[in-house]
């Protein structure tokens, strides 16, 4: 559906903002599930718990009541740089 938006939505002038379109993000959002997924599922195989959110150092995930580790913090900066990534494009 929102593929479907993105492409009747692109090219209207009113929502161009500069040289880019203001709907980037609809056409992002199937290959941001995708990666966020894919970091979910490796970070389960790899540490048997699920992703948590990152908070302020120091405090714990509201959810699972525990501390970030390194690949916490390693999936966000991939997922992170693959949405300014595709943002830029």
């Amino acid at each position: 559906m929102q593929v479907l938006i993105y492409f009747l939505l692109k090219d209207n002038p009113a929502l161009k903002v500069g040289h880019l379109s203001a709907v980037v993000a609809f056409r992002n959002t199937i290959p941001l599930l995708l990666l966020f997924q894919s970091l979910r599922f490796l970070y389960f195989k790899i540490q048997g718990r699920e992703l948590i959110m990152l908070s302020k150092l120091g405090q714990k995930d509201m959810y699972d009541n525990r501390e970030s580790d390194f690949f916490d913090v390693i999936s966000f900066i991939i997922y992170f740089s693959a949405m300014i990534y595709l943002s830029a494009q």
